[in-house]
């Protein structure tokens, strides 16, 4: 169930039978004709859907990253051109913001410290959450509960009851999670917004317009995420950048997710620890269902109620809420790390830019215009670079036949 609503959410559309009966096929490795259908959907999708769905988006993605490149290449040749006509100017735009450097500096610490409060306060949440709502989910009478609104019959309860129960615990664990990495992502917005403001648009009277050459904070956060195994509740950041994101995720465990389309959020990895703590578990309490029940029949209580008392105790016994605390902490903890990692490369990143300002605007005026004539020829010569990209034409996955834009 909670499969089909994650689905729908991402197609925003309802998934109904007629659109999963054609998914489900026979199967048996022995015989051909009951493995046939399969086979062949199979490399249907391997070999003719997924490399239309990789080269539209590897396009979309190139088209993107040359429009992207040209306007941000162009955006500071302008403020360079601005800078040169005016070198006074500049000095006194820069001097002006100098004097609010304290000011600034307050603001980014505090938004800085907002975030890892945050992060650390909601890694304590989670831990009350599953120890306590979760544990919650597995106990008797939340499991009998279950198997009576879920099941019919004994034998689809003793199947598929324990999947059931880990379905519906993970998806209330992903939820939790979302919600909380959403909190996590605006407070990174504020923080590298922070330097956006400091350095494009400060609030000061005294600032005659743009502030030179804008600070890409963003790009600077981002860039130092791609460099980190593991990002927590930052994946979430991440994905909302489009595909600036999505070169950051591709080489972590949800880039084949992300490349096809599949929201995943910022939770892809506590839910794969799940997926492995599940898979052995339900294999595990199976037969001890089977076994329990086998022993001790079905008398007495109601067989709802024996089932929910045997698979509580395997669940316990298994250690489930302890392994769904440690990869929940585990989770915020990677949160912490990546945010701690992102926010010093951004902070060295932003003196550099402060000190390559003041250097190009302080030196004398004749080393100032050289100095900023040359990297004028170098953004020119870049513009040009993402200019020059190739542009999608046709053929397999693009390839045979591209086109270079003038």
């Amino acid at each position: 169930e909670s499969v089909w609503n994650e689905r729908e959410s991402c197609l925003k559309r309802t998934i109904t039978r007629a659109d999963i009966r054609p998914r489900m096929f026979p199967f048996w490795s022995d015989d051909i004709e009951r493995r046939e259908e399969l086979e062949r959907s199979l490399c249907e999708i391997l070999f003719e859907q997924l490399p239309k769905v990789f080269s539209n988006r590897f396009w979309i993605s190139i088209e993107e990253l040359r429009s992207r490149g040209q306007e941000v290449c162009g955006a500071w040749i302008e403020s360079y051109k601005r800078t040169l006509q005016n070198i006074e100017e500049a000095k006194a735009n820069l001097a002006a913001y100098e004097r609010r450097d304290e000011e600034i500096q307050k603001r980014i610490a505090s938004t800085r410290q907002a975030a890892r409060l945050l992060i650390a306060e909601l890694r304590r949440q989670s831990a009350r959450y599953v120890r306590e709502e979760l544990a919650h989910e597995l106990s008797k009478t939340r499991i009998e509960d279950v198997i009576r609104r879920e099941f019919d019959t004994k034998k689809e309860a003793k199947s598929y009851a324990a999947v059931k129960i880990l379905d519906r615990v993970e998806h209330l664990l992903n939820l939790h999670l979302q919600d909380g990495s959403e909190l996590v992502r605006a407070a990174v917005e504020d923080y590298v917004g922070c330097y956006v403001n400091a350095s494009m648009k400060l609030e000061c009277e005294e600032l005659r317009g743009e502030f030179l050459v804008p600070f890409d904070a963003q790009g600077a956060f981002a860039g130092s995420l791609a460099g980190l195994s593991t990002l927590g509740a930052l994946g979430l950041w991440a994905a909302c950048l489009g595909n600036l994101g999505g070169y950051i995720l591709v080489a972590k465990s949800v880039g084949l997710l992300s490349a096809l389309g599949v929201a995943t959020g910022g939770t892809s990895s506590v839910i794969s620890a799940i997926a492995a703590i599940g898979g052995p578990m339900v294999l595990a309490v199976g037969l001890a269902v089977a076994a329990a029940l086998l022993f001790f029949g079905l008398f007495g209580e109601s067989w709802q109620s024996r089932l929910a008392e045997v698979l509580a105790a395997e669940f316990k016994k298994k250690g489930l809420v302890d392994a769904l605390a440690g990869a929940t902490d585990a989770y915020w903890r990677e949160t912490e790390e990546a945010f701690e990692a992102a926010s010093r490369e951004v902070e060295e990143k932003y003196r550099e830019y402060v000190r390559g300002i003041h250097e190009a605007v302080h030196d004398s005026d004749g080393a100032s215009r050289t100095r900023i004539e040359a990297t004028l020829r170098r953004l020119e010569e870049l513009r040009g670079f993402f200019a020059g990209i190739p542009l999608r034409s046709g053929g397999f996955l693009g390839v045979p036949s591209i086109e270079s834009a003038p």
